[in-house]
């Protein structure tokens, strides 16, 4: 905790004229600056009860010092454990629940639909870069195969049309085949 935190719990001890919380107290031992302000801390009200003389006109420094008097004495005395007005953590509402203010929810909400928009356009990013340098690569391929070929001559680009009409020819007598062998004999056609 900060050097402020622990001043104001010095300041709202010495008001309630209570010892300050463990935690302050061990902080005190190591801070100085701290020493010295819990120590004004338990000056000050002892200095407006001794009633010390004030420069100037002492008739209104009189009056007012009587004024805060009479209200810190008038003050009830309370008999209830000491806790800060500031919350150190967050704390659940009285029925248990994490919001306290009726818009948080559909404040949540809202960040969280943006953090997964923000999410899903990153990934569709990355994909559709990634489908771009599988699409140039393959363009780059063909490019070179055409490239390749050109070079070579039309031998070479007849030598690939010749390759190319003997896979088609094996492709279909390998589908005639399986056709063939699948079909009952009664629905294959009678080649008379």
């Amino acid at each position: 905790m900060s050097c402020s935190f622990h001043r104001w719990l010095l300041s709202h001890a010495a008001d309630a004229r209570r010892a300050a919380p463990r935690a302050t107290q061990r902080h005190l031992a190591a801070c100085a600056g701290c020493r010295a302000y819990a120590a004004l801390c338990t000056r000050l009200p002892r200095a407006l009860a001794a009633g010390v003389p004030e420069a100037g006109d002492s008739g209104a420094a009189q009056l007012l010092r009587q004024r805060i008097l009479a209200r810190t004495t008038q003050a009830p005395a309370v008999s209830r454990p000491w806790k800060p007005h500031a919350p150190v953590f967050p704390s659940l509402g009285k029925t248990g629940e994490i919001f306290s203010n009726p818009w948080q929810p559909a404040l949540a909400a809202a960040a969280l639909v943006c953090v997964l928009l923000a999410a899903g356009g990153l990934v569709r990013q990355h994909v559709a870069r990634a489908q771009q340098q599988t699409t140039l690569a393959a363009l780059q391929a063909v490019r070179l195969a055409c490239d390749d070929a050109l070079q070579q001559g039309p031998a070479a680009v007849a030598g690939l049309l010749d390759t190319a009409a003997q896979h088609i020819a094996a492709d279909a007598a390998s589908a005639v085949a399986f056709l063939g062998a699948a079909l009952p004999p009664a629905a294959q056609p009678n080649r008379s």
